[in-house]
Parts: structure tokens; C-alpha cells; sequence
């Protein structure tokens, strides 16, 4: 089983014009909303590959409404806390012309003591040994990321297998509680190691000091470069596939997703980066955050290349 934790949810509002034309007005070409949030995306990716799945977090208001509809109707399992409010929206702008993409995300809403309690209990009580647990994304406001670091220690001590998405000091925080596994982007691999990353052998060396904190597997996504992982199994690089970039935003969601089935189902690193890259593929491949067809993910993944780097 699979539980997401996705404290700081959204909607993802996507709107593609052509020729996006700064301090003028725009018409949209095409637009569409779907539930937003790291969490959220791997949860509903997961589904995807037939993982039985759980969600969790805050959720408030109509729009938070909106998100446990849909996830109810995709079959994943609601943990999530009612909040006061209204859950934020995130906006996604495509300009067609110049395949740039802009966002626009809102910082979201304060969340007290009491329903973080209540979410952690939800959390706990649906945790059996053995189970994938996924933190990711951005806090409230007012949450210090130290509960990263808080979280992955008690998932961990209760038998889950902890996998971290985050940035900053998200990130760091969450290394320190020794999750299972990790997926950094290029960005946010320089800013914790503290250093600029020009090539794959820069990349290897930070990802192995994550490894060697107790990380069993370092996956990082590289954008159109690809994909780089370090385990114990050692260093596995897979180049990007040559698709139609549609939409970059739910890429590395789809990647946590593709990881979870993978150690869920006690597959090697060497095929896991390569369904990962293949979950890859076929995000950036459509429109919107929603997941990826399993067919057209299996099709991306048996032409992914995989290479042992030495």
C-alpha cells in the first residue's frame, strides 16, 4: 500500500495560450483544473500502476471538496483533515509558441496544532509494516519544516518505507529523519549540497552524500537531461526520451509514483529508474497534472535506456 501525505494541496488551474505577451492581454487557447499537489499527483500516478493507495492532508472548502471527489472516484482512500477556508490554487501558464511555462502558486492557508494531531493520527492508523509512505511538496505557512524530519522518523520507526519529495529546507529536514528514498531535482540537489552542479559526475557526487546519510535509494531527475540514481545496487543513468513536451508540471510526481510501485514490488534499481523514466516521459507528454495512461507509461518505459554508470 501506498500512503501520500501532501500538506499544502491545491488546485491546478492550467491555462495554453500562444505568443504570452507580458503587461497585455492574453487569450487562452484551452484551460483545465485538476488536483494539485505533490502528494495528490503520486497518489493518483500510483493508481495508475494498480497500487492500492492513500490520501492524506488538508483540505478546505469547496475546492477541497472538488479534490476528495476526484480522488474518491479514482478508488484512493480519503485521510484527509478538513480545514477552514479554502484550498489554494496554483496556476499554470503554457505559452504553445515559446514552450515556456510559468507559475503562479499561492501559499495556502494556516493550519492549527490540533489538526496536525489529527492528521498524524489518521497517518498512523493506516500505516501497516511494510507500507510506502510518500511527504511531499510545500508546508502551511505557519509549519516548520522540521515536522519533515519528524514525520519520516515516526513513519519509519512504525515499519513504512518513506519516500521524501521536497525542497529547501523541507528537504534537508526530512533527510535527517533517514527516509527510504529521496528524489531531488537538479535545483534542489545544488541547494542542499551547497554548490553548482555542471555534469553527471558533480550530480553522482551529491546524490551519493545523500546515500551515505542512510538514503537507500537517491533518485534525481534531471528535466530533459534525464535521470540519474544512486543505491546500494550503485550508480544508474537514463537519458530523457524524444516525446512532445505538452506540460513539465506532475513529471517527477509521476517519478515518486513509478519508485513506490518499483519498491513495493522488490524490483531492482536498474528497473526502477526505468519505469521511472518512462513515468517521465509520459507526464510530460499530455496536457494538465493528471496521470499518465499505464499502456503509454509501459510503452515509455520498454524504450527507456538504462546504463550502469562506473
Amino acid at each position: 500500500m501506498l500512503i501520500t501525505v501532501t500538506p499544502n494541496p491545491a488546485v491546478d488551474r492550467t491555462v495554453i495560450l500562444s505568443g504570452f505577451r507580458e503587461g497585455s492581454l492574453n487569450r487562452v487557447l484551452s484551460a483545465r483544473s485538476d488536483p494539485g499537489g505533490k502528494g495528490i499527483n503520486v497518489a493518483r500516478s500510483a493508481r495508475v500502476f494498480g497500487m492500492h493507495t492513500a490520501a492524506g492532508g488538508f483540505l478546505s472548502g469547496s475546492s477541497g471538496e472538488a479534490i476528495a471527489s476526484v480522488l474518491r472516484d479514482e478508488g484512493i482512500s480519503d485521510l484527509f483533515v478538513r480545514t477552514s477556508g479554502e484550498t489554494r490554487t496554483n496556476m499554470k501558464i503554457i505559452d504553445s509558441l515559446s514552450g515556456l511555462q510559468t507559475e503562479i502558486n499561492e501559499a495556502g492557508r494556516p493550519v492549527e496544532a490540533e489538526e496536525i494531531a489529527d492528521l498524524e493520527e489518521r497517518i498512523f492508523g493506516a500505516i501497516r509494516p511494510g507500507d510506502c509512505v510518500a511527504i511531499c511538496g510545500s508546508l502551511p505557512p505557519n509549519v516548520s519544516p522540521e515536522i519533515f524530519r519528524r514525520w519520516t522518523e515516526r513513519f519509519r520507526e512504525a515499519g513504512a518505507r518513506v519516500l521524501l519529495d521536497a525542497d529547501g529546507e523541507r528537504l534537508t529536514s526530512g533527510i535527517e529523519g533517514r527516509p527510504y528514498f529521496v528524489k531531488p531535482n537538479r535545483k534542489e540537489l545544488e541547494l542542499f549540497a551547497d554548490r553548482p552542479l555542471w555534469n553527471l559526475d558533480d550530480v553522482r557526487r551529491a546524490a551519493a552524500e545523500i546515500f551515505d546519510r542512510g538514503v537507500a535509494v537517491v533518485l534525481v531527475s534531471l528535466g530533459r537531461e534525464g535521470s540519474l540514481l544512486v543505491s546500494a545496487e550503485g550508480t544508474f543513468f537514463s537519458p530523457s526520451q524524444a516525446v512532445t513536451v505538452k506540460s513539465e508540471v506532475g513529471a517527477g510526481d509521476a517519478m515518486v509514483a513509478a519508485a513506490a510501485f518499483a519498491i513495493d514490488r522488490g524490483l531492482s534499481s536498474e528497473e526502477l529508474l526505468r519505469i521511472a523514466s518512462g513515468a517521465a516521459a509520459a507526464a510530460v507528454s499530455r496536457e494538465g497534472t493528471g496521470p499518465a495512461s499505464r499502456a503509454e507509461t509501459d510503452r515509455l518505459a520498454s524504450t527507456a535506456t538504462v546504463q550502469k554508470m562506473t
